[in-house]
């Protein structure tokens, strides 16, 4: 691998949808590695430390995960996130039990991989230039609804993640629900599909009453909330540049 070289592993039964195909050939930093069944698998990662592995619902069995996250494992640190049709997503629990880190609703965007592959080069969130720029982008350049924007998610995020706690800690799952959907409204107007994926499976765990999912959910989601807040004085400072 070369230095700066992000190693993805891509393990998918069927055909390959073309975004990753994509993504290999606009990004040059991204080596792609493609196995179709168990063996292949087992025997790629025997030999190749990766950065990320997705994995087809289909081929996430236990072997697999298990070789993955033992500590003897070149991978046994790399994220593995089970690819699930939207027919799928109440499996998202029994994958998480299994030992996979995430669990995504395919099909996946180029866009999407992009920015999970830059959240995991940057594992504490997007860089504050990214937020900047995306939202930036959203407000065709107008600094002043930029800026207005930020301060209000900077004041608003943090105290619907107070919120949510509170709520599952009473049980109150629908206000928990109430409150995310708004949360997941606001990071995805904005265009934060980083912090709009966490929001997504909150959401997704509440509305469905899988309950089981919901503390890991949650802590992801609290998780992604404090490091983008963290980066408010970054992002508000870059806004005076």
């Amino acid at each position: 691998m070369r230095m700066g070289q992000f190693n993805l592993l891509l393990v998918e039964k069927n055909s390959i949808n073309s975004c990753y195909l994509q993504l290999s050939q606009h990004r040059n930093d991204v080596s792609l590695t493609l196995a179709n069944n168990e063996n292949e698998t087992l025997i790629t990662l025997l030999y190749t430390r990766f950065n990320l592995i997705l994995l087809d619902a289909a081929l996430a069995n236990t072997d697999i995960v298990n070789f993955v996250k033992n500590a003897a494992s070149l991978n046994c640190k790399t994220p593995v996130i089970v690819m699930l049709t939207a027919q799928e997503s109440h499996l998202k629990a029994h994958f998480l039990a299994l030992g996979a880190d995430d669990c995504w609703i395919t099909p996946l965007s180029t866009d999407v991989l992009d920015e999970l592959i830059n959240r995991q080069k940057n594992t504490d969130g997007l860089a504050p230039n990214d937020y900047l720029q995306i939202l930036l982008d959203k407000t065709q350049h107008n600094k002043n609804l930029t800026i207005t924007i930020f301060k209000k998610l900077f004041a608003e995020l943090p105290r619907q993640i107070t919120d949510i706690r509170h709520a599952l800690q009473n049980k109150q799952y629908q206000a928990a629900l109430d409150i995310t959907h708004k949360l997941h409204g606001s990071v995805s107007f904005c265009g934060f599909t980083d912090l709009q994926h966490y929001a997504y499976n909150l959401e997704n765990s509440l509305s469905r009453k899988e309950y089981q999912a919901v503390k890991d959910s949650y802590s992801a989601l609290k998780t992604a909330i404090l490091n983008f807040t963290a980066k408010e004085s970054a992002i508000l400072d870059g806004l005076k540049q």
